[in-house]
């Protein structure tokens, strides 16, 4: 049968130690962990010799010191995907006008009006604008066509 594991932070020393303990006796595995680097009270391992233990030490102050330099890489991780983004939207406009073009000037073929066609080319001249600011890396955002229809 497989014993039920523990972990118990802050139990190097004083109440986590005696909470380590206490679970031990009840038949817990326990790992300890604690914040900083060093041995658990020899107490509390006396405690604990009837029990698989393992003890962790994490020492939160290098994290501390790691968070400037991952702020600025995250950021600029941040900014490679918002320019690759907007790429992204400008091929998706693209497909959606060239889309509506075909579908337009198909109804224009049906219905015969000039007005409908003109209509059909404005569509299509914006898709394929969209797909050179794609390719030529131009920073124009489709986003006009989400302001345009509400």
């Amino acid at each position: 049968m497989t014993r039920p594991l523990a972990l118990v932070t802050g139990s190097y020393r004083r109440l986590g130690g005696r909470i380590a303990v206490r679970l031990a006796r009840a038949g817990y595995d326990v790992a300890l962990h604690a914040s900083r680097a060093g041995e658990p009270d020899r107490l509390i391992i006396e405690g604990l010799e009837d029990a698989r233990h393992a003890t962790f030490a994490a020492d939160l102050a290098r994290y501390k010191a790691e968070t400037p330099h991952l702020k600025v890489q995250a950021q600029g991780y941040e900014a490679q995907y918002d320019a690759l983004n907007i790429h992204d939207d400008q091929f998706d406009a693209s497909e959606a006008a060239l889309s509506t073009a075909i579908s337009v000037a198909a109804v224009a073929a049906l219905v015969e009006a000039p007005w409908v066609l003109a209509a059909a080319w404005a569509f299509g001249a914006f898709g394929l604008f969209l797909s050179l600011c794609g390719f030529a890396s131009w920073g124009f955002h489709p986003d006009v066509l989400s302001t345009l229809l509400g």
